[in-house]
């Protein structure tokens, strides 16, 4: 009996496919690359981004906001040091959101950037920061800067 077998040959990866898939990948890359750092099409790229970033940056800004009237509540904390960290956190907010370096502005600069919520906060913390007393009602402060933080897109 004469059995005959005929064996498959074994697979062979073609250098032509493997070729197109790295070029289809540097492709991408260069892609990508060109998206994000173009001049003209980083505006709208940086925009879907960010708009990502925003409820990030809300839940962080209103957490922190809450340890803040939990420690002036608990007398941990004094008013000018409450409004200096208040202050902080409404700039690192607009920051982290919009890109404008605001944590080293001064508050002209920042009226310059017609930034109306920010610009109205700005005016009642600073006093308060550096004022000789500081007698404002912190917590209506941060119930405020929590409104423009929640309203904020």
């Amino acid at each position: 009996m004469n059995i005959q077998y005929e064996l498959e040959k074994p697979f062979r990866y073609s250098w032509n496919l493997v070729y197109l898939l790295l070029v289809i990948l540097l492709l991408l890359v260069i892609g990508y690359l060109l998206i994000r750092f173009s001049p003209f099409f980083s505006k709208t790229f940086n925009n879907i981004y960010n708009k990502t970033k925003v409820p990030n940056s809300k839940l962080k800004a209103l957490k922190q906001l809450e340890k803040l009237r939990i420690s002036i509540e608990n007398n941990l904390i004094s008013n000018r040091d409450a409004y200096l960290q208040l202050s902080k956190i409404i700039r690192v907010f607009i920051e982290k959101t919009t890109g404008i370096k605001v944590t080293s502005l001064s508050k002209a600069e920042i009226k310059k950037l017609d930034m109306n919520d920010l610009s109205i906060l700005m005016e009642e913390y600073y006093p308060e920061e550096f004022g000789k007393d500081s007698r404002g009602n912190i917590l209506d402060s941060i119930a405020r800067t929590t409104e423009v933080i929640k309203k904020w897109n």
